[in-house]
């Protein structure tokens, strides 16, 4: 899939991408405690629960065509197309979200990361037990960078 340049189009692009149905701001999914929150106030499993879960996935994944995501999200992308790609994705969104904002001076959110690692055409698995993913990225690449 070619993913376009314009940083919306190519965010609109990766959310419409199959397996990232859930990815938002925040990462794959929501903030475990919202989820705790809407399990409280509607019950686990029922139709409320369902339409309320949607309903901050959306609200949560339009946080990411903010100008703050975008920034991040442009910022990363740079970053990363100066990084050596490997096939088997190993090392974690989070901890590179944080190499990238010292990096660059800019702060990313851990989705946004996300979606750059995609747009820079980089292998990325999600982590079926939580909001990030491995991303394909040599380790030794930026050994100087996380110092």
């Amino acid at each position: 899939m070619s993913i376009p340049t314009n940083p919306r189009d190519a965010i609109t692009a990766i959310l419409a991408m199959p397996g990232n149905e859930e990815l938002t701001d925040f990462g794959y999914g929501i903030f475990s405690g919202t989820v705790a929150e809407l399990r409280q106030a509607h019950g686990p499993g029922t139709p409320a629960f369902a339409a309320a879960h949607a309903k901050v996935v959306a609200q949560q994944r339009a946080l990411l065509f903010e100008q703050r995501a975008l920034e991040g999200f442009t910022a990363a992308l740079t970053w990363l197309r100066t990084l050596a790609p490997i096939k088997i994705p190993t090392l974690g969104s989070y901890g590179l979200k944080h190499v990238t904002e010292r990096v660059t001076g800019t702060y990313v959110t851990n989705g946004a990361f996300i979606c750059a690692a995609f747009a820079a055409g980089l292998a990325v698995k999600r982590d079926p037990q939580g909001p990030n993913a491995a991303i394909g990225i040599s380790k030794r690449s930026i050994a100087a960078f996380a110092a």
